[in-house]
């Protein structure tokens, strides 16, 4: 079983420069890449945020997804943040959720902490 959360980067600032029409275009092109890279069992939970469970998938293949993924997100220029887990068994889908969200929060923190130095080295 694997699991992902994910995160869009930068949509408020989207919204804020260049309209809600462009915040929402952002959110399609991701659900798009989403989709392309798994076809099924990909949700939108919130605003900006997607869960991705794959059940009976091996690890490398979960893997190599999620490396395909990050791949066509930056191809198409969708910086995202994501916390990701795969688990021989699932004993607790919450709980595997649960350490993805965390682990998802941790890379958003790394984002906007390398942002926050850019902003301030310029």
């Amino acid at each position: 079983m694997g699991t992902a959360y994910i995160d869009l980067n930068g949509l408020k600032q989207i919204n804020d420069s260049q309209g809600h029409e462009a915040g929402d275009a952002f959110i399609q092109n991701a659900a798009r890449v989403l989709s392309r890279v798994f076809p099924d069992k990909v949700y939108r939970i919130g605003g900006d945020e997607f869960v991705i469970i794959q059940s009976s998938i091996e690890e490398l293949e979960f893997h190599n997804r999620i490396n395909r993924l990050q791949e066509y997100m930056k191809q198409d220029q969708i910086s995202i943040s994501i916390g990701f887990l795969w688990k021989a068994s699932c004993e607790n889908l919450e709980d595997m959720l649960k350490e993805a969200d965390h682990r998802m929060y941790e890379a958003k923190k790394a984002y906007y902490q390398t942002a926050d130095r850019r902003t301030h080295n310029h």
